[in-house]
């Protein structure tokens, strides 16, 4: 892949301070790697080290500091030459490792590549990583077997070096990894920072003596202070310096994790060395000739990378590009819910029983109230099914859609357009199957009203997929929303007029967000909207039926309709379920957007 940047030679972070609810976090944090190097940063749990990555992959917002690279000023596209490697191993767990690789070499690298080109870079990137005997595995999850944990992180970071960016950082690469793993990952690391002339920058617990010789640089906090920063063979020296022996054939990492626990004079001494040192060591002079403009005071983060050509598009790859692999992604990571063999018999099963229920129901007056009542049913059934599948969907994909967002790996537009298409089977065929089953079944079979009352029971069944979207989203939490759909349904069902035809005249305004409302009032005037003849039984007894009270022998349908208190025409009940469909739809978009958008570097 033809590179037209210019090389990173050094990242510089100087004074970044940051608080959180008013706590700091870090305070007056500096430091310098250059290309070629790996710098570790160490330091006991709480003191700040996973904050100072992401304040530095702009991740962060910061009250005060600078981060340059290279001392140049450059726009927020280039960016993207700094990758960023989570603690957390978040991969879609239903796709092999071959499928990863490939969906995140289309979305990732420009469409000037070719196919062959982006295959190329793949099998490269595999064979430095050592993934070669694993690539057809699926990646799994805590309830599916797959790739082990060093495959995993190894897999992760594959696809952050697909764009072969200048600055990789790593958080936490060795959590939950064994010594054999953890030394092999930070060989691979070590590799890529001397033989890929790449800046490497990794948080790392407690490191061993063995992967404590790698580092090139080290970087010590305590509390959100420095207490070194240096080459990582002179830290030692330093801290024996302050009064702090490390024992022989005792492991470095430990011995200073030990040390600067807590607040003692020795520590604190380290910490007062450490600041003289950003102010008069050699780091401060390259700071200072590096033409910084110094600690910005509104926090903004800028990256700067020096490049021969601007980088003016903001995304390497087109909207449909995106919109056609994420599809395929989603339809790979969603197949067995999307195509489910315990779905397609719970509709046919759950179908045919209804339509025996009903089956070849008269058109006689006692037998309305059992038509209205079936009609009632479908559209329950399909507001359920569908809200509760997309509810399921939305926070199963959350913490991918947040670091990829995160890293700029597509536009939202294309991900929520793909996510509703691969969807989509789930509101259009089962609705579709279930009703022209019932329906033929129970003898509601006029060929004209059939086609268009199928055509609104998908519609139904599409907006309540759009409302289980936007409860998703809201929520991302599958509890909270399924709890709030059950009662939203529920009291949607009771302002129908089903089941209560007269609602107090002080909660009629609820009748209008009942979006049940509208489809089962359109299927009422659609079975019941013409002049098809209902039989009157002339019942000794008074007819619940009031058309039929007159001793006549049928009443054409449309009477019911005009018994059924239905205020809107047919017309209007088809143009607000539409317009509800597409607006629920939009504002899930919108709160998606706005509500749970990924903090990133200005």
């Amino acid at each position: 892949m033809q590179d037209t940047h210019l090389p990173v030679k050094n990242l510089v972070f100087k004074d970044i301070v940051v608080e959180i609810k008013k706590k700091a976090i870090l305070q007056n944090v500096w430091g310098r790697i250059t290309s070629g190097e790996l710098m570790a940063v160490v330091g006991p749990s709480g003191s700040g080290k996973t904050t100072l990555l992401n304040v530095i992959s702009g991740r962060q917002h910061i009250k005060q500091g600078s981060i340059t690279v290279n001392g140049q000023k450059l726009n927020k596209a280039l960016s993207r030459r700094m990758s960023y490697v989570l603690q957390q191993d978040i991969l879609p767990s239903k796709l092999t490792l071959r499928e990863v690789l490939h969906f995140t070499a289309m979305i990732k690298l420009p469409e000037k590549m070719t196919d062959f080109q982006k295959k190329k870079r793949v099998d490269q990137i595999v064979s430095q990583m050592e993934l070669e005997k694993c690539l057809d595995t699926v990646i799994g999850s805590s309830w599916m077997r797959g790739l082990s944990g060093g495959e995993k992180k190894r897999a992760n970071i594959s696809c952050e070096l697909l764009t072969n960016p200048d600055i990789i950082i790593v958080d936490e690469p060795t959590s939950g990894l064994d010594s054999s793993l953890a030394y092999k990952l930070m060989l691979n690391l070590q590799s890529l920072a001397r033989n890929h002339n790449k800046i490497v920058l990794a948080t790392i617990h407690q490191p061993s003596s063995q992967i404590f010789h790698m580092f090139s640089k080290l970087l010590v906090l305590s509390n959100g202070k420095i207490v070194y920063h240096g080459d990582a063979k002179n830290t030692l020296d330093v801290f024996s310096e302050h009064g702090l022996y490390c024992a022989e054939h005792y492991n470095p990492a430990d011995f200073i994790l030990d040390s600067v626990q807590g607040h003692s004079q020795k520590v604190m001494k380290l910490i007062e060395y450490a600041q003289e040192a950003n102010q008069t060591s050699l780091y401060s002079d390259s700071i200072a000739t590096e033409n910084d403009e110094g600690p910005s005071p509104n926090g903004e983060v800028t990256l700067l990378i020096s490049t021969q050509e601007e980088d003016t598009e903001k995304w390497p790859t087109s909207f449909w590009t995106q919109f056609r692999w994420l599809a395929w992604r989603n339809f790979k990571q969603s197949k067995t819910r999307i195509v489910s063999k315990f779905e397609i018999f719970r509709t046919i099963s759950l179908g045919i029983a209804i339509g025996l229920l009903y089956f070849q129901t008269e058109r006689t007056e006692d037998r309305i109230r059992d038509v209205k009542g079936l009609l009632f049913f479908l559209v329950v059934q399909w507001s359920f099914q569908p809200l509760v599948e997309a509810i399921l969907a939305v926070p199963e994909d959350k913490d991918l859609l947040l670091k990829e967002r995160a890293a700029g790996y597509y536009r939202l537009s294309a991900y929520y357009m793909a996510k509703m298409f691969v969807e989509a089977p789930l509101a259009i065929v089962l609705p579709m199957v279930s009703f022209l089953l019932v329906c033929l079944l129970a003898g509601l079979d006029n060929p004209g009203v059939l086609s268009l009352s199928v055509i609104i029971i998908v519609l139904h069944a599409i907006l309540s997929q759009g409302l289980g979207l936007l409860f998703g989203v809201v929520f991302l939490d599958i509890q909270w929303g399924l709890t709030f759909s059950t009662v939203f349904i529920l009291v949607s069902m009771l302002f129908v007029g089903f089941y209560a035809e007269k609602i107090p005249p002080w909660l009629q305004w609820l009748k209008n967000l009942s979006f049940i409302a509208y489809s089962y009032n359109i299927l009422v005037m659609l079975e019941f909207g013409n002049d098809i003849p209902i039989k009157c039984l002339n019942l000794t007894t008074a007819s619940s039926f009031g058309p039929c009270k007159n001793a006549v022998d049928t009443v054409p349908s449309y009477t019911v309709v005009e018994t059924a208190n239905i205020d809107i025409p047919l017309y209007g009940n088809i143009i607000l379920l539409i317009s509800l469909l597409v607006i629920i739809r939009f504002i899930g978009y919108l709160i998606l957007r706005f509500k749970h958008r990924p903090v990133t570097a200005k």
